[in-house]
């Protein structure tokens, strides 16, 4: 998980930014500002997890579960399926705008992944399962609301015994 987790992240911080920039005037659509994350975060728990003021859009590589196939008895290989998902945390103190930013933050997303996919060594496989949006939270100290797009993915790594 930690090597697929690394290589979404490097891929993410190199190539997001420009896609973000990409949506900010679409056509027949407002314009909106789309920072790119100040943070890329590994895990995140909702419960001890604080993301300082400011750092907001934050990224987060979530990791869900990782199952072990073995592709065949005689060679020593594992493929591992990992299961994890590209978490943005975003906030806007208009919960229109809200919404345009976590749909626009999503397409970017994939859009990175799957234009790059053969650029995420180690991975041999990426599919995705799910573009999910969090509910939207009111934070009356920040006059603003919060909220959160949930990229879900399915990754295979190949990897030989021992190695």
């Amino acid at each position: 998980m930690e090597r697929i987790q690394e290589a979404l992240r490097a891929r993410l911080m190199q190539d997001l930014p420009a896609a973000l920039a990409a949506r900010e005037s679409p056509p027949g659509l407002p314009s909106l500002q789309l920072p790119p994350p100040a943070l890329y975060l590994l895990n995140f728990d909702e419960q001890f997890t604080v993301i300082p003021a400011g750092k907001l859009p934050c990224l987060i590589l979530l990791p869900g579960r990782s199952r072990a196939e073995t592709t065949s008895v005689a060679a020593p290989v594992v493929d591992y399926v990992h299961e994890l998902a590209v978490v943005c945390l975003i906030q806007d103190p208009d919960i229109d705008a809200l919404q345009r930013r976590r749909a626009r933050y999503a397409e970017a997303i994939v859009d990175v992944l799957l234009s790059h996919i053969h650029e995420l060594a180690p991975a041999i496989h990426l599919r995705i399962t799910n573009v999910a949006y969090d509910r939207t939270l009111r934070d009356e100290r920040a006059a603003s609301y919060l909220s959160s797009v949930w990229v879900l993915l399915e990754v295979r790594e190949r990897r030989s015994l021992g190695g």
